[in-house]
């Protein structure tokens, strides 16, 4: 294929990453602001901890592991306060999910079709 057809990919797919990372990012504020206390308390209990920004991020992608896989919840103790999530949060928790595995997809394609044609 054409170096042209290469690069029309690295763009297209550079600008899917950015805008899909960038809905994403504000996606995980709003839901850290919104929900994230809330959740942490049904599963953890009382002893809340806000770890910050990150910290809270890997949680909540390992929160929606939990609502996926209800076997890995089952073995990190855990389904019964994964079962009393609202479904409006556990939404919010798929959605990131999914989000950041497309954003990492996009953005491996991306860099992959940038290797192909030698650079930029």
């Amino acid at each position: 294929m054409s170096d042209y057809f290469y690069r029309e990919a690295v763009f297209y797919l550079s600008l899917i990453t950015v805008a899909l990372g960038g809905l994403e990012f504000l996606h995980t504020i709003y839901f850290q602001v919104r929900y994230q206390k809330k959740v942490d308390v049904l599963i953890n209990g009382d002893n809340y901890i806000d770890g910050g920004w990150i910290f809270n991020a890997s949680r909540m992608m390992m929160y929606a592991h939990y609502c996926l896989f209800p076997k890995r919840a089952e073995r990190a103790g855990v389904e019964k306060a994964i079962h009393h999530i609202p479904v409006a949060i556990k939404w919010h928790l798929i959605v990131h999910w999914v989000a950041v595995i497309l954003v990492c997809f996009f953005a491996t394609i991306a860099y992959l079709c940038v290797r192909s044609i030698g650079g930029l």
